[in-house]
C-alpha cells in the first residue's frame, strides 16, 4: 500500500504544480490582453478559478501524505506515548469523515453537472467538478494509510 500511497501523493503534487503553471500564464496572460491589446479572453474568468480549486484540491492530498496540512499542534505536542498517538488518529479520523461527505456529497453534483456546460469553455461542468470526489477518495485513502501506520507505532510503543 505504501507506493500506491506515494504514487498517489506524487502524482497529486505534479497535477498540483501544473496548476499552479496554467494559473500563472492564465493569469499573465489575461493581464497581457487587457492592459497590452485592450482584449479581454472570455474564458479566463471561468478557467482561473477551476485552476485555483484543482491547485487547492490535489495541494492538500500532498499535504496530507507530507504531513502539512494545517493543524493546531500545541496539544500534541505535549502530549506523550499512547495518548499522542491517540490524538493523531482521532485527528485523522475527523478528516476523514470530513473527506467522506465531500466524496458522498460530491459524485450527485458532478452527475447534475453532466449536462451543464461551462459558460466560455465548451465542456460540461461535471468534468470541471469532478475533481472534487477523486480527491475526496485520494485524500481517504492518504489519511486511511496514515491512520495504519500510527496505530502500529501505537502499539509497537506499547510493547
Amino acid at each position: 500500500m505504501d507506493k500506491f500511497v506515494k504514487f498517489i501523493a506524487r502524482f497529486s503534487a505534479a497535477v498540483s504544480t501544473i496548476c499552479i503553471a496554467a494559473l500563472a500564464i492564465t493569469v499573465a496572460s489575461q493581464v497581457f490582453f487587457r492592459k497590452v491589446l485592450n482584449q479581454s479572453l472570455t474564458w479566463t474568468d471561468e478557467y482561473g478559478p477551476f485552476m485555483l480549486v484543482w491547485l487547492t484540491l490535489f495541494g492538500a492530498v500532498a499535504a496530507l501524505y507530507d504531513k502539512r496540512h494545517l493543524a493546531i499542534t500545541a496539544l500534541v505536542e505535549r502530549l506523550k506515548g499512547t495518548a499522542k498517538h491517540a490524538v493523531v488518529i482521532i485527528s485523522n479520523l475527523c478528516i476523514l469523515i470530513f473527506v467522506l461527505v465531500l466524496f458522498w456529497y460530491g459524485i450527485p453534483m458532478v452527475l447534475q453537472l453532466m449536462n451543464i456546460n461551462a459558460v466560455s469553455i465548451p465542456i460540461p461542468k461535471a468534468y470541471i467538478y469532478a475533481v472534487i470526489p477523486f480527491t475526496s477518495i485520494c485524500c481517504a485513502i492518504v489519511i486511511i494509510d496514515a491512520v495504519i501506520k500510527e496505530f502500529k507505532l501505537m502499539l509497537r510503543k506499547e510493547e
